[in-house]
């Protein structure tokens, strides 16, 4: 894994939901407008851990060692978060020390923001100086990359936003798998 991030901060129009980037990004989707509903700027982001570990992953499977190349996907899959948790203390970090209160991260693809968006949240954070693409149909490349949009809220604002602690939990896609088993999990635990 070669574990990489970048962000850049724009100013943010919540009352329309506009990054102020040249060029603006409007922002669909009711979910990350609302997330967004008291920030000033936002941090877009970008983190991965490069292509090697897909190539590794591949030639497993190819070799029959499927066991191998599904254990090595799902620590890649957790590598990427690990980055992405990375830049996000460290954008948390710079924003506290200016006075601003973060949201949590918002991904595309997150309840009703379509992953349609990643071209445009790519070149937002110039996502091309660290190797990270979209497909046509709007797939990251490196497959083990993630985008993001955090906000950045004045002090004054009120109370601090709630952290999320897992956005799956709270994510309105009731039929995806990972959330089932996210909140079975902690339904166990907690009996």
């Amino acid at each position: 894994a070669q574990p990489q991030g970048i962000w850049r901060l724009y100013p943010y129009r919540a009352d329309c939901g506009l990054i102020c980037a040249n060029p603006a990004l409007k922002l669909e989707g009711e979910g990350i407008r609302h997330h967004l509903g008291q920030a000033v700027q936002a941090a877009v982001l970008a983190a991965t851990i490069g292509e090697a570990v897909e190539k590794a992953i591949s030639h497993r499977f190819q070799r029959g060692e499927y066991t191998a190349a599904l254990l090595l996907d799902a620590a890649a899959t957790t590598a990427v978060e690990q980055t992405a948790d990375s830049l996000n203390r460290l954008i948390e970090k710079q924003g506290q020390a200016k006075g601003y209160q973060l949201t949590s991260r918002f991904s595309p693809g997150y309840g009703n923001w379509s992953v349609t968006v990643q071209p445009k949240i790519l070149a937002l954070c110039q996502a091309s100086g660290i190797g990270i693409r979209a497909t046509e149909s709007h797939m990251l490349i490196p497959r083990k990359s993630a985008t993001a949009v955090i906000g950045w809220i004045p002090h004054h604002h009120g109370p601090a936003p709630v952290k999320q602690i897992s956005s799956c939990e709270n994510c309105n896609q009731i039929h995806c798998i990972y959330r089932k088993t996210l909140i079975q999990r902690k339904e166990h635990a907690s009996s």
